[in-house]
Parts: structure tokens; sequence; C-alpha cells
């Protein structure tokens, strides 16, 4: 879009997709995209999720796309 001209430097490109707003700027040769966020609510544990993982949660977290799942420290994982 800024190649073609149809944005100038400096413009924002700005995309309505299904899960919301998503941005593009132009940062010298790269395009910084700024994804729309989903935030998680707290959520049980689907079957086999933290067997599969091999770890132990201390917090599980959905939203419409994925799990979160946070671990005591870096080291578990």
């Amino acid at each position: 879009l800024w190649e073609t001209g149809a944005l100038q430097v400096g413009e924002q490109a700005r995309f309505h997709t299904k899960s919301g707003l998503l941005t593009a700027e132009k940062q010298g040769d790269w395009i910084e995209l700024n994804f729309p966020a989903t935030p998680e609510q707290i959520a049980t544990e689907p079957d086999h999720l933290l067997e599969a993982l091999g770890v132990p949660a201390t917090y599980i977290g959905k939203n419409q796309f994925d799990y979160l799942v946070e671990v005591d420290s870096e080291d578990v994982v």
C-alpha cells in the first residue's frame, strides 16, 4: 500500500477483520502489525491438556482462540 502510493509515509493501514481492528504501520523497511488483543478468562483444564504439556499449571485461561497456561517458573518449561 505504501509502495503503490495508496498510503502515504506515516499513514496507518487499518483492516477490519473478524477478530477486530488490525492496524499496520511502515517502520523503515519493515511493517509493524498491531493484532487485536482478546483477553483470556479463567478456565478449567480441558481433557489431557496438562498431561500433553507435561507440566503443572498455576493458572489456566482461555479466549475464543487459545488456552493460556501459566507455570511456576521458566525452569518448569
